[in-house]
């Protein structure tokens, strides 16, 4: 779609080609070396904080209230880091933020060195910054290197290989820290992390954008950006079922864990629901490059709302909760996986740092409000949190349907893919 006389996105410059056959290379060759990066990567800067509750109260013998102020840290500084981090994607390309990115493993092992408080924070500090950058550049790099055709496809690849790449990585943090304590398990997770980035200087091409906007690019255009119509949208989108996600994190445990009288009930959940929604996410990556991305966004939609209403009906049934809260997850982990090919359609090549840094932040957003307000919902009425979240998904259906009519698409004239061609 053509933008409006004398805007100014109309002035850009086109950066060179690449031919089809390096085209092709980037997508099936590079791609391969970049998810097995990303899988590595991320199996080791997730566990030191999943593991770090334990590490605080068994080897540091400290209060929780430590558990909250190092993790509250990681979270503040990440959020306020996207920012840059987007703007350091979009302006220097993201392949160099991404590589920085990568030594947050080597900050995150820290997590389960340090032996004083304040070394945790500073940890916690330094490892919020650099996942940041992570998160901003391997999305960039993920949309400037795959084709718009694919991207629905390996944009879900992407978000599976975060899951399987934690959930792996903290199983085997926690046999090598049962078996050779925390210590070891820190100095390997470090050294993950700089072999990681060096792999990726290495193995990895740089990418830049096809067409270049004339606009400088500073951290006064985020105002700009999130001004546009097709932006708000895509926030809305990715805020309002993470609160139903967040919200589902917080209930389902605590609920299950009193319907049964065993941990193991809260354990199996995820684990199971994990494997199974694993293998639907890559089907619905292909069937949106196949179909579009409206049908699988509103499918997804209609799950996290149908999701939250029967786990609300079968709160005091741990069959049904399970049931329910499995239906809710599966559309949020759908609507995940989709992001990278909404993104995609929704900005011009040279600002996908920056969308990447706008939605990731929503998506914060949208957890720390389902936590809290769960948390106080709770106290009120059992099923609360997910009679709330039902209702606050409901105008998700709305931008959905308008998603899936386009509205999301960026009024630009060169589309936010490395190439159609490949």
């Amino acid at each position: 779609m053509a933008t409006p006389a004398g805007s100014s996105s109309e002035k850009l410059t086109t950066a060179q080609d690449p031919s089809p056959s390096n085209v092709y290379a980037l997508t099936w060759v590079a791609m391969s070396a970049f998810f097995v990066i990303l899988f590595f990567n991320v199996g080791a800067a997730n566990p030191p904080r999943a593991q770090l509750p334990v590490y605080v109260e068994s080897e540091l013998a400290r209060a929780p209230i430590v558990t909250s102020i190092v993790q509250s840290t990681f979270h503040i500084v990440f959020a306020a880091m996207l920012l840059v981090g987007g703007f350091l994607a979009d302006r220097f390309r993201p392949k160099r933020t991404f590589i920085i990115g990568l030594l947050s493993p080597a900050v995150a092992g820290f997590l389960l060195i340090a032996q004083e408080v304040w070394l945790l924070v500073v940890a916690a500090a330094l490892t919020g910054a650099f996942f940041a950058l992570h998160a901003a550049g391997s999305r960039a790099y993920l949309v400037l290197a795959v084709p718009l055709k694919r991207m629905g496809l390996l944009g879900n690849l992407y978000e599976l290989g975060f899951t399987l790449g934690a959930a792996l990585g903290n199983a085997a943090v926690g046999i090598i820290a049962a078996r050779s304590g925390f210590q070891l398990a820190g100095i390997i997770i470090v050294g993950l992390g700089v072999v990681t980035a060096v792999a990726a200087q290495v193995w990895l091409p740089p990418v830049q954008p096809k067409v270049v906007s004339a606009e400088p690019i500073t951290l006064g255009s985020y105002w700009q950006m999130m001004r546009r119509r097709s932006v708000q949208l895509l926030l809305l989108l990715r805020a309002l079922p993470t609160i139903y996600w967040s919200t589902g994190q917080l209930v389902i445990g605590i609920q299950l864990l009193r319907l049964t009288d065993s941990p193991v009930a809260p354990a199996l959940f995820y684990a199971v629901s994990l494997m199974a929604i694993g293998t639907t996410m890559m089907p619905v990556g292909w069937a949106a490059d196949r179909w579009g991305s409206g049908y699988p966004v509103l499918a997804s939609t209609i799950l996290v709302i149908g999701g939250s209403v029967l786990a609300a009906i079968f709160i005091g049934n741990a069959w049904g909760l399970a049931a329910g809260a499995f239906v809710g997850h599966l559309g949020a982990w759908w609507l995940s996986g989709l992001f990278p090919l909404l993104v995609a359609e929704s900005g011009a090549h040279d600002e996908q740092g920056r969308l990447a840094a706008v939605t990731e932040m929503a998506w914060s957003l949208g957890a720390v409000v389902g936590s809290l307000g769960a948390g106080v919902l709770l106290t009120v009425h059992l099923s609360g949190p997910f009679i709330v979240a039902a209702w606050l998904n409901i105008p998700t259906l709305f931008i959905a349907m308008l998603v899936a009519s386009g509205r999301h698409r960026a009024r630009t004239p060169a589309p936010a893919a490395a190439s159609e061609a490949g």
